[in-house]
């Protein structure tokens, strides 16, 4: 797995420790930051309130109680609920967590890398453009993104694992391979297709009979992953059901779709760094004609196959390339639900690519003098463009006036100032941001960003008093997401403001053939039921 002639027999120490200090410094501004967007509902959460909800975290009842999000993380929530009890509802506590395990995921790759090229110089390299790159800084800046940092770790602890297991494994040294496999699952349930790509290792340069240049693992390695992953996804599977509109074909067919267009924003991303955080992708993918879309695909799709089939003479290039690619469906079905802020999905692909480029970026560094001062700036642009990356993240204003100043064109950025005025109270203000996002991106029967500004819509119209708007918001949700009840509801207030007693009754009762035990449903009805009891006498 050798791809430099060359071996520095330097020892780690200084240089990890050179790496640790300059990731350290550049990422400490993030403790200053605040809670944002859906930090506010995790740590208010009643389950990390109290360590008796431990048991309850690791049985999967925080899953099933949230019927909005069924995810099933139960280490991130572990963690939550230690720096809680610790230091209790402060966000530098929660930010420090963060760039500790993304300290952490800095230094395995070091020690990946070192292990692949048996350089530290590629070692250093590698940790470092995971350490400054601003892309994927919104998993460790963003506190509840903390579940991509824990399975970004766990994996390259089971790469780790792999590579010092040998070409001839034992049963003891798989079954450890296993065991930290699974924690990367319980981690982020996107640690699944990384086991996939774990299972295929880059060619030896030796091994000339392979013209991929790539191969697969040993059967015992094998075995243990997928015992890993099937073992996660039966538990798993016995307790949250996989919506409907994230299994079916369909969705699938739109992934394929989506990845070519993906890999090629992330690696002009990775390249020219981007420091807005909450980039809409599904909305840039949507802005390309279809000339534009075949040509961008072709070229992603043919630069993928050169690399598989000549890949002997560049095989871990080639191996972290297929990581990167692959470890990118999430986000490919991020961008299909239109979640806006796809930046922590880049996370775990940067981390699988990291040390192939740290080995490029050594050859460049020995071999062309002029070749070390591109690369020192290149290290001093992304630490300053990391800079102001981390400072959009501080609080959800700040995130959304980046997002509008960056792309005024695209919807996200209106969208989440609109929904922190209403918050604010600035419900003319925002109902009219939200208003100009849905004309600039008009929503489409996707869960995601599309839900939550029409909801935010419709409640700021319904609490400004224009109830008729309102009506008209909650009907468009109805019909775009039929199975969420809040458009019932929202409905039904709407109707009940209006003095429509019998329409809201209606409104409530369809919402209760989806969710009999709302508790919002319950005591609406309770308020329409005693007056047409009474008509009824």
């Amino acid at each position: 797995m050798i791809e430099m002639s060359e071996a520095t027999p330097i020892s780690p120490d200084r240089p990890l420790l050179l790496v640790v200090a300059v990731v350290a410094i550049a990422g400490a501004q993030s403790l200053a930051g605040g809670f944002i967007e859906d930090d506010f509902q995790n740590i208010d959460s009643r389950w990390i309130k109290s360590f008796s909800s431990l048991a309850d975290i690791w049985t999967m009842e925080p899953a099933v109680a949230d019927a909005r999000q069924p995810v099933y993380r139960p280490i991130a929530a572990t963690l939550f609920l230690v720096d809680h009890a610790l230091f209790g509802p402060r966000p530098a506590a929660f930010h420090a967590t963060n760039l500790i395990l993304h300290l952490a995921c800095a230094t395995l790759v070091f020690f990946v890398a070192r292990r692949l090229t048996r350089n530290v110089s590629a070692a250093v390299s590698a940790a470092l453009l995971l350490g400054l790159h601003p892309v994927p800084v919104e998993a460790w800046a963003y506190i509840s993104a903390r579940a991509d940092l824990i399975a970004t770790l766990f994996l390259l602890a089971t790469l780790l694992a792999i590579e010092r297991a040998g070409p001839k494994p034992t049963w003891r040294a798989a079954i450890g391979v296993g065991l930290v496999a699974f924690l990367a699952c319980l981690g982020k349930e996107t640690a699944l297709i990384g086991l996939l790509w774990l299972c295929l290792r880059p060619n030896d340069a030796a091994l000339t009979r392979n013209p991929t240049g790539l191969m697969l693992r040993p059967r015992v390695i094998i075995g243990a992953l997928v015992a890993a992953g099937a073992t996660y996804f039966v538990i798993r599977s016995q307790f949250i059901t996989v919506p409907s509109e994230i299994s079916d074909s369909k969705t699938l067919i739109d992934v394929i779709r989506v990845l070519p267009i993906l890999f090629g924003i992330g690696v002009a991303d990775l390249v020219v760094p981007n420091h807005t955080a909450r980039r809409s992708i599904a909305e840039d993918i949507d802005a390309l004609d279809a000339w534009a879309y075949g040509a961008v695909a072709g070229a992603v799709i043919a630069v993928m196959i050169v690399m598989v089939l000549f890949g002997r003479r560049r095989p871990l290039l080639a191996w972290g390339t297929l990581g990167f690619a692959v470890c990118l469906a999430p986000g490919a079905l991020g961008v299909i639900q239109r979640w806006d802020g796809l930046g922590r999905y880049f996370y775990l692909p940067l981390a699988c690519l990291a040390p192939a480029v740290g080995a490029i970026l050594a050859a460049l560094w020995t071999r062309l003098k002029v070749a070390r001062l591109a690369i020192v700036g290149y290290a001093v642009i992304l630490a300053t463009v990391l800079q102001g990356a981390i400072h959009a993240l501080r609080d959800d204003r700040a995130v959304a006036t980046a997002a509008i100043d960056d792309f005024p064109k695209r919807s996200h950025g209106y969208a989440l100032l609109g929904s922190l005025l209403c918050r604010e109270g600035q419900l003319r203000e925002g109902a009219s941001l939200l208003e100009h996002a849905i004309a600039l991106s008009p929503p489409v029967a996707r869960n995601g960003s599309n839900y939550f500004r029409v909801f935010n819509l419709a409640l700021c119209h319904f609490k400004s008093g224009r109830f008729s708007r309102a009506l008209e918001i909650n009907q468009l949700g109805q019909r775009l997401f039929p199975m969420l009840v809040h458009f019932r509801l929202g409905a039904a207030h709407s109707f009940l403001a209006l003095g429509d007693r019998g329409r809201a009754r209606a409104e409530v009762e369809a919402g209760q053939q989806f969710a009999p035990n709302h508790p919002g449903l319950n005591r609406l009805m309770e308020t329409l039921a005693p007056r047409n009891d009474k008509k009824k006498k």
